[in-house]
């Protein structure tokens, strides 16, 4: 227990410890435990490759209202992929906040242009209340942000859905050398 001690490991009795050197597997809960908590964007996935461009400038005005972590790296992303800061929008913009109950959040501007991003299912919903039809490769493109691990947010303007945004935990510094820590000493994980 000394030993577990000086390690800055704390067992509670011999029987902990003894059980503890038969683990070849380590299951963690990553948002706050190797994650800062602090999803940022990393990649656009535009439904047409030739969009990227067009996806980034309608992510960054779907994203100027929203001040949360994860809209502002949205913003920050768009505009290295178009390699200029965020446009200004002239005349009157209306920003719609992100809820719980509608799950998107966007830009509604005075030429009446409505720049939206959110969960997949309701930006799906939002584009065809406004007339649009929902692209057979989307459903694809989203499981493939999610199975990497990603969170998939939907980019819309008016009706026409433009791609997938994939938001991605940040990992704590120092975790890759705590992991290295646990294979070295036998434990198996899965990222």
């Amino acid at each position: 227990m000394d030993r577990a001690l000086s390690a800055n490991v704390l067992a509670k009795s011999g029987k902990a410890v003894e059980l503890a050197g038969d683990i070849d597997t380590l299951l963690l809960d990553k948002t706050g435990t190797i994650t800062i908590g602090d999803r940022q964007a990393t990649e656009f996935h535009p439904l047409l490759k030739a969009d990227l461009k067009r996806m980034a400038f309608v992510c960054i005005n779907a994203s100027l209202g929203d001040q949360t972590p994860e809209g502002r790296s949205l913003v920050v992303l768009g505009e290295k992929i178009l390699g200029a800061p965020a446009p200004n929008l002239s005349g009157e913009v209306e920003a719609i906040p992100f809820s719980a109950q509608t799950r998107i959040s966007g830009l509604n501007t005075a030429d009446g242009k409505k720049f939206r991003k959110g969960a997949p299912d309701a930006i799906c919903r939002f584009a065809v209340e406004q007339g649009g039809v929902v692209p057979q490769a989307l459903p694809e493109l989203v499981n493939q942000v999610a199975r990497k691990g990603s969170t998939p947010i939907v980019v819309a303007l008016d009706q026409e859905i433009l791609g997938v945004a994939a938001l991605s935990d940040v990992l704590k510094p120092g975790i890759h050398d705590r992991f290295a820590r646990l294979r070295a000493m036998g434990c198996a994980w899965l990222w």
